[in-house]
């Protein structure tokens, strides 16, 4: 105890430790507590050397945070916890000039205890950042000019040479279409974490051991927003990918490696934007575009349709308890491609420009607004696109079409046989009604935010109508008609949404039925089905 005493006594007076130069290996022992929440440790490397600092608590609840600043007090490296099972922090860290740094421990949250700290100071070739992940064996290196995979031969993370130049290969293809071709930020640099300042690419088991068996991953390190900055929440990273996609119901376990890079990498890239945005569909759907951008023969992307297909009611951009399947905002990346097809490619990347200066609905509705565009249009018209599935990836949907809610078959006044259609989400009911004049109109509505569209398909062309809160339409020779009923309402809770009710009343028509607003190839067309 008095050892602990005299350590924070120095700490509050001096308010660092220096080590001397010709050290290499140190141990420290303090505690962190309200009176003294962080510790800060000098340490001097020469270049080409770097450390590994290890913070184990030793009492009461603490969870450490471990970070090296340099002399401008900027942060070089972070970790919190240096695995899944245990709240102690490792972080690693090599310097490529001679320099004194600074190691800093704090807790998480509001936790406090006594703790061990130790610092190795090494050559970089010795250096393993186990504060990222840590490989079953020992860690090889293969150098790309913008990418550094890692990798090993032995264990349960081993791989075969010729993997990972497949790999490399791949990263270099993503940075290629995405970075050069699409005009993207290349992710924030890590300065030298992972050997260099190449952006580092960590093969691992994932799909069988890691996290219950997932494609891959892309982590952000946060350092930019943990150093004060809180203007940008801007974020170096690094990815994970599996070390052979070897499933037993993939049939191609290189696309797969493909895609999920493209996917992956695309992460990094929204990390230079923004890795803090509250939507997370956001995320997922650009990243899930990009597949099919950057691999449209080998993405993985159009097996997420069948979700927004299956549940068009469900609010637009759902998640968490909101996502009944879990996978919604992965199909939601048709929306971009809908938004893509008006508004040309660029109008993604602007998006992610605003996602870094506004939260939220926000955001899209800027980018929207640059082109003359509204959120309630853009969402309309990808609701009625989904109709006629006028996408150019179409032809790896297969089957899939729409969620039928109804079918009106006569007048009179119609209830939908779901539960109501939640917020920017949209029913459709099929109006299998013979040639004439119809007044079609919305009654009892649960609130005045629900609109209605109408579309006629015949052939290969679609005659689209706004029909407001009703309308009078002529039904005339069209192979199908189907009614759409939108909830224009939102707001930026899509972790709970709320289903909007409503009927249809269908009758002889008063007035001049109205032209077509617009309309819709329909070469892909396939009519909808009940669920």
């Amino acid at each position: 105890m008095r050892r602990v005493f005299w350590i924070v006594l120095i700490i509050t007076l001096t308010g660092v430790f220096t080590a001397s130069a010709q050290q290499k290996n140190f141990e420290y022992r303090g505690k962190i507590d309200d009176k003294t929440p962080k510790m800060r440790y000098e340490v001097y490397i020469e270049a080409g050397e770097g450390l590994v600092a290890i913070a184990t608590a030793t009492s009461d609840d603490l969870d450490t945070q471990l970070f090296v600043y340099d002399a401008q007090d900027e942060i070089l490296a972070y970790n919190d916890d240096r695995d899944d099972d245990t709240y102690d922090s490792e972080v690693a860290f090599i310097s490529d000039v001679s320099a004194t740094y600074f190691v800093e421990i704090t807790a998480y949250g509001d936790t406090t205890g006594d703790y061990i700290l130790t610092i190795n100071i090494m050559p970089s070739a010795d250096i393993q950042d186990n504060s990222r992940l840590t490989l079953s064996g020992e860690v090889l290196h293969y150098d790309t000019e913008n990418f550094r995979i890692h990798y090993t031969l032995v264990g349960d993370d081993r791989v075969t040479e010729e993997y990972v130049k497949l790999v490399a290969q791949a990263m270099e293809e993503v940075y290629l279409a995405q970075i050069v071709g699409m005009g993207w930020r290349m992710p924030p640099a890590d300065r030298t974490r992972g050997g260099d300042g190449r952006y580092d690419v960590y093969l691992v088991d994932l799909v069988n051991d890691y996290d219950g068996g997932i494609l891959g991953f892309a982590r952000p390190e946060n350092f930019g927003r943990l150093s004060g900055n809180q203007t940008r929440n801007t974020s170096s990273s690094f990815l994970a990918l599996d070390n052979n996609y070897e499933l037993e119901d993939e049939p191609l376990p290189l696309s797969l490696m493909r895609s999920t890079a493209a996917h992956e990498f695309h992460h990094a890239v929204q990390f230079g934007y923004d890795d803090d945005e509250p939507m997370f569909w956001y995320y997922e759907a650009t990243s899930t575009w990009l597949e099919a951008i950057t691999f449209p023969y080998e993405q993985d992307a159009t097996r997420y349709v069948k979700y927004v297909f299956e549940y068009p009611e469900i609010c637009f951009g759902a998640q968490q308890d909101a996502d009944i399947t879990g996978l919604l905002m992965y199909g939601t990346w048709m929306f971009l491609q809908s938004l893509a097809d008006r508004h040309g490619y660029e109008i993604v990347r602007e998006l992610w420009e605003n996602i870094a200066v506004y939260d939220g609905w926000e955001a899209l509705i800027q980018t929207l607004a640059q082109h003359d565009d509204t959120l309630i249009q853009a969402v309309a018209r990808y609701h009625l696109q989904n109709i006629v599935r006028d996408y150019k990836y179409t032809i790896s949907f297969k089957d899939e079409t729409l969620w039928l809610d109804s079918r009106i078959n006569r007048m009179g006044t119609w209830s939908h046989v779901g539960q109501g259609v939640q917020e920017l989400g949209a029913n459709y009911i099929e109006l299998a009604l013979p040639n004439g004049i119809y007044d079609i109109t919305l009654q009892n509505a649960s609130h005045s935010d629900l609109y209605l569209w109408v579309m006629g398909v015949r052939g290969q062309v679609a005659d689209v109508y706004d029909m407001g809160k009703g309308g009078t339409l002529l039904i005339k020779d069209y192979d199908h008609v189907y009614l759409m009923v939108m909830n224009n309402r939102y707001d930026d809770n899509v972790s709970r949404c709320n289903y909007a009710t409503y009927e249809i009343g269908v009758s002889t028509g008063t007035r001049a039925p109205q032209t077509p607003t617009y309309q819709q190839f329909a070469e892909y067309f396939m009519p909808l089905k009940e669920r």
